[in-house]
């Protein structure tokens, strides 16, 4: 197996680790996809020419030649396929690799198999029997590909590549994958992805200092993503996902798509995407923020279960853990205690009554690198949290409580002092300001802080509450990034980390030293690479439904657009790794 094999190998076992074990009647595939070797190239090169840093200029010949030479004898205009077979017994691969004609095929072997320790043996039926090189199996010449192996079920006669991919070509991915499930493999699949539980499950096990009820948190914090990841993988028809490099746009897109199986628990959770209006439909996002954020999921009657559960599990293991804290005393226990069943009381009633996880998030960054944040969560009865805020000068008293410091229509503001223990992380996000903003209403919990935080906090309490402007669709989430601000504060953080290790006299390790000098080194880097702008991440996930065959299909859609800046950076990233590996 070539390096480039082993690549598509990797990237297949990223994408569908959990599917693994999985059996079926029919075992499903991850089909996974490249246009051409060259097309492959072209994207890589463009993402070089954006390097930013002179000493690394002019790489692209360097990595050029690397990639030359994974493709003796194959035909680099040509798609590639790399399968991943889900069989009953595990995961099995299948590389479908374009080589045009009997006499490339022998260049091929020789070249590229050979040329990584892998021999060839021609048997009976027009198989080859693969040895070396870390990869036994078989291989087949089919319609211009060579069809490699683990087992020879998996090499059909008479099989070509590019049939079943047709649909996933035509979406012009720099790379895709796909796969496709049908009902009556439900079942198995099922069994599959409990056995998979079971098995990730049974691997946790309980730290010497942990609570019982706290392991058992630990093990529900991890069982409840696998329901969700067992529900996509047993019930969706159709997974898609695929990346573009967009060389004219000068930009890159990740896109994403779901369908349920007719009459399923995911189809049914589909069809619930985008029907209901925000509550805060009126406060679009800010791309003047360094980060805006809108989510409007609703929650069907397995995600509402699942987030109880956490809850209701939660609550006993934070109480133990403030039992143990032995620099708090008993009465701020107490408080905290009560608190905490406040507010988790409050949050599975909002989970239950609203059944939907509806909010809003932008964060923004001054000319002084200072942030100011403004929040908002439809909650039920968001009033009763006054009662929580109430006892917090009773957890700390250096956390002051004023009640009614401002009001917005009818949304009470309140004011909550930050304490000493957490005012200098607080303080290096947000400046010198030492308070958070809370605004209350029947439906919505607020928050703000940060310079101008209570100016912020009412102007976009107002614009919420105003009228909505008509969109062709409700998305599902909204969210906008921009990536240079987060590094310049993560570097101020990073320097104040630094100096206090240098100012307590600690003495850094070579390897210490060198970590740091390399954070230092790909910041400047990353700084460069978003000075001209762009440097901006943005995706929105939305429900779409269409008539196929006389019937409306529902299909939950999504899609992440990175800005130039961000492959400014990757392009410079690859270009300094060429050039530190493969220095003259």
């Amino acid at each position: 197996m070539t390096h480039f094999q082993r690549a598509l190998l990797s990237l297949a076992v990223c994408l569908c680790p959990a599917l693994a074990s999985l059996p079926a009647v029919e075992p499903p595939q991850v089909r996974i996809a490249i246009p051409s070797a060259e097309a492959l190239k072209q994207d890589l090169k463009f993402l070089t020419e954006l390097n930013v840093e002179k000493k690394y200029e002019g790489q692209w010949a360097n990595i050029q030649d690397l990639l030359d030479t994974f493709l003796p004898g194959i035909d680099q205009t040509r798609p590639i396929r790399f399968d991943q077979i889900l069989a009953a017994d595990g995961q099995q691969s299948r590389f479908s690799i374009p080589v045009s004609g009997r006499r490339n095929f022998g260049n091929f072997v020789k070249q590229n198999l050979q040329g990584f320790g892998i021999n060839a043996r021609r048997g009976a039926g027009g198989f080859f029997a693969l040895a070396g090189g870390g990869f036994p199996g078989f291989m087949r010449f089919e319609n211009d590909y060579a069809v490699i192996s683990e087992e020879k079920a998996n090499l059909p006669k008479n099989f070509v590549p590019g049939t079943d991919i047709k649909a996933l070509l035509a979406k012009a991915y720099g790379i895709g994958a796909t796969i496709d499930n049908d009902a009556d493999g439900q079942k198995d699949r099922t069994a599959g992805m409990e056995n998979l539980q079971k098995e990730l499950l049974g691997a946790l096990k309980k730290r010497t200092t942990e609570s019982e009820k706290a392991f058992v948190l630990r093990k529900l914090v991890l069982s409840t993503p696998l329901d969700e990841l067992e529900r996509f993988f047993v019930q969706s028809s159709n997974v898609t996902i695929g990346f573009v490099t967009d060389a004219k746009k000068k930009e890159s897109r990740a896109e994403l798509s779901l369908t349920g199986l007719p009459g399923t628990d995911l189809d049914a959770s589909v069809q619930l995407l985008g029907k209901t209006p925000s509550l805060f439909a009126a406060l679009p996002r800010d791309e003047t923020a360094i980060l805006s954020l809108r989510i409007n999921h609703p929650l069907d009657d397995m995600r509402q279960k699942s987030l109880v559960a956490l809850i209701e599990t939660a609550g006993p293991a934070y109480d133990l853990h403030t039992d143990s804290d032995e620099d708090r005393g008993d009465d701020s226990k107490t408080a905290l205690k009560k608190a905490s069943a406040l507010f988790l009381k409050q949050l599975t009633a909002s989970i239950q009554n609203t059944k939907v996880l509806d909010g809003v998030l932008d964060i923004w960054s001054n000319d002084d690198g200072d942030q100011t944040l403004v929040g908002g969560i439809n909650s039920a009865d968001g009033k009763t949290l006054d009662a929580v805020l109430k006892l917090f000068p009773a957890i700390n008293t250096e956390m002051k409580f004023t009640p009614d410091v401002d009001k917005e229509g009818d949304v009470a503001i309140h004011s909550v002092n930050v304490p000493q223990r957490y005012l200098a992380k607080f303080q290096e996000f947000c400046g010198k300001h030492d308070v958070v903003y809370f605004g209350l209403s029947d439906k919505v919990v607020w928050y703000a802080a940060g310079p101008d935080a209570l100016d912020k906090l009412k102007a976009s309490i107002k614009t919420a509450a105003g009228e909505a402007p008509e969109v062709e669709r409700i998305n599902v989430i909204d969210g906008f990034l921009k990536v240079g601000p987060w590094i310049n504060y993560l570097g101020k953080r990073r320097d104040r980390v630094n100096k206090e290790a240098d100012a307590a006299g600690k003495k850094l390790t070579t390897e210490e030293k060198k970590a740091r000098e390399e954070r230092d080194e790909v910041r400047k880097l990353a700084i460069a690479a978003f000075e001209d702008g762009d440097d901006t991440i943005s995706g929105q996930l939305y429900r779409v439904e269409e008539e196929v065959n006389g019937k409306t299909v529902h299909r939950a859609e999504g899609q992440t657009v990175f800005g130039t800046g961000i492959l400014r950076f990757i392009g410079t990233m690859m270009s300094r790794f060429s050039k530190e590996t493969f220095a003259d």
